[in-house]
């Protein structure tokens, strides 16, 4: 959270005084506040809907193979990007955002396999991607290019094979939902953070290499502000 005035606020409502205390809570943004009552951690259409009156979003059911559509999308995007940036750039990182490039990589791969690992566990696995993301750790821009590229191999070998989207699993910040619902987060998360890459590559003056556009975004929900 970059607002610090957001986060007492935050903290205050929630009566935690510390970033472990609030993790320990299952917080996270957004927060849905009504008459100083929270009714709604991170963005659950169905809460709000019932908060609000209003008829809820259907639930968004796609197959696998849909899923996997926009993946080879995304990631070959990605491995692109990767590759060209420089190895004397990897921690480079803007001043309004202290996440370096290298581990924007990891911390995207990382939310991207916890899917197929819930889906085996009944379970997301952690409490976050960040202590994750630590463990893993690029020399080289090759290197991240090539690890983008094993994710994606997995992600071909999951989708491709005999998963249950359907299935229900538990998340350490959205309670007991189903693995489509958990991937779509996911993805939304992945979008927003390639285009954050891009960003990043523009205020190192790179031109990205045929970069995805909002078109090829079509059926996923993501930030509409970077």
């Amino acid at each position: 959270m970059v607002d610090p005035t957001a986060k007492k606020e935050l903290q205050a409502l929630i009566g935690a005084s510390t970033n472990e205390e609030m993790q320990a809570m299952g917080y996270v943004t957004p927060v849905t506040v009504v008459d100083g009552k929270i009714i709604s951690f991170g963005y659950k259409p169905p809460e709000l809907a019932t908060a609000f009156g209003v008829r809820a979003v259907e639930t968004m059911q796609h197959s696998p193979q849909w899923w996997l559509a926009k993946i080879e999308i995304l990631l070959p995007a990605l491995v692109k990007a990767a590759r060209q940036i420089p190895d004397d750039k990897l921690d480079w990182s803007a001043p309004y955002d202290k996440t370096t490039i290298r581990n924007l990589m990891t911390h995207m791969m990382v939310r991207l396999m916890k899917c197929p690992d819930a889906e085996k566990t009944g379970s997301q696995s952690g409490t976050g991607s960040g202590k994750d993301s630590e463990r893993i750790y690029f020399n080289t821009s090759e290197e991240m290019a090539r690890y983008a590229e094993s994710v994606l191999e997995c992600m071909r070998s999951w989708l491709g094979g005999s998963c249950n989207l359907r299935k229900e699993v538990h998340t350490f910040k959205d309670g007991d939902t189903t693995v489509e619902y958990m991937l779509s987060l996911v993805m939304g998360h992945l979008i927003h953070h390639i285009r954050q890459m891009y960003l990043y590559m523009d205020a190192m003056g790179i031109t990205p290499k045929d970069p995805i556009h909002e078109r090829e975004f079509a059926g996923i929900l993501y930030p509409a502000q970077i």
